[in-house]
C-alpha cells in the first residue's frame, strides 16, 4: 500500500478560489490516477470523505474533495447541470497537477452527487475517464424523496406516516430539480461506472436502481452491493478496495 500526503489547495471554480483538499500517492512511480468527489445533499466542505481519501490514495489513486458551491443552491431549488460544470472545472484542474495522470481522471458521487456525476461524464467526456455512484437513485428526485419519506416512518403511527408523508408530496411539488431526469444521461455515458450500494439502504429503492442502471448503461458497468450497509456505505470495508482495483485495472 502507498503511503500519501494531504495537503490544502485551493481551486477556481465559477469565478472564485474554493478551499480543497488534496490527498496524495508519495511513492508511487509515474503518474497516477485520480478522483474528484462530488458531495450529496446539502453543505459539503473540502473535508468531506477524508477516510475515502486516504484509502484511496493508499492505493496509488489520488482524491480531491472541494468545497461545494453553495450558490443558488437551497432546499428548493438546485441546479444538477451547473454542479457538473463545477465538477468539470475541478477535474480540469487536477488533471493538470504534477504526478497525476490526466487521462485518468474520474469522478466519486455519493447520494445526490451521482446526478451531478451523471451529467459531468456526459457532458464531458474528454475530462472524465470513469464515473463511480455511490448509493444513487437513478429515478428523480421527486420519486427519490418519496420513497425515502415512506421507508424512514414505516414505522410511525399511522396518522403521523400519513402527515409527514402529505408534508413530502407538498416539498416535492415545490422543488425546482423533482423531475430531473438522470436516465437519458446513463443512456449516453460512455466511460466505465462502478455503481455500489448498500444493502439495508433505506434513502434510495436499491433493487430498482440496480435494475434500472444495468438495464440501460451503454458503457461498461460494474455493481456491487454490500450487505448490511445503509445510505453511506463504511470505507472501512473491502467494497472500496474493489473500486480501487478496478480504477487500477481497467481505466487507461
Amino acid at each position: 500500500m502507498s503511503q500519501f500526503e494531504v495537503g490544502s489547495v485551493s481551486i477556481y471554480v465559477r469565478g472564485k478560489h474554493r478551499p480543497a483538499r488534496l490527498t496524495m500517492p508519495t511513492d508511487h512511480d509515474g503518474d497516477v490516477p485520480a478522483i474528484v468527489f462530488i458531495h450529496g445533499s446539502g453543505h459539503g466542505d473540502e473535508r468531506a470523505f477524508r477516510r475515502e481519501g486516504e484509502r484511496f490514495a493508499a492505493h496509488g489513486i489520488a482524491f480531491l474533495s472541494v468545497a461545494k458551491v453553495m450558490d443558488n443552491y437551497t432546499g428548493l431549488r438546485r441546479d444538477y447541470h451547473r454542479l457538473a460544470e463545477d465538477a468539470a472545472e475541478a477535474a480540469t484542474w487536477l488533471g493538470g497537477q504534477s504526478g497525476i495522470d490526466g487521462s485518468r481522471i474520474g469522478l466519486l458521487g455519493i447520494s445526490e452527487g451521482c446526478w451531478v456525476v451523471t451529467s459531468c461524464a456526459a457532458r464531458h467526456p474528454e475530462i472524465v475517464r470513469f464515473a463511480i455512484l455511490e448509493s444513487a437513485a437513478i429515478i428523480t428526485p421527486a420519486d427519490q424523496m418519496m420513497y425515502s419519506i415512506r421507508g424512514q416512518t414505516e414505522d410511525l403511527p399511522l396518522p403521523v406516516r400519513t402527515l409527514k408523508i402529505a408534508g413530502m408530496k407538498v416539498t416535492t411539488l415545490l422543488c425546482s430539480y423533482r423531475d430531473f431526469d438522470s436516465l437519458p444521461l446513463v443512456k449516453s455515458i460512455q466511460q466505465p461506472i462502478f455503481a455500489v450500494w448498500g444493502g439495508a439502504d433505506k434513502i434510495v429503492p436499491v433493487d430498482r436502481a440496480m435494475s434500472v442502471l444495468k438495464d440501460n448503461a451503454a458503457s461498461p458497468l460494474t455493481t456491487r452491493e454490500v450487505e448490511g450497509e445503509g445510505h453511506y456505505i463504511d470505507p472501512e470495508l473491502d467494497w472500496l478496495d474493489d473500486v480501487a482495483s478496478w480504477i487500477n485495472g481497467s481505466i487507461s
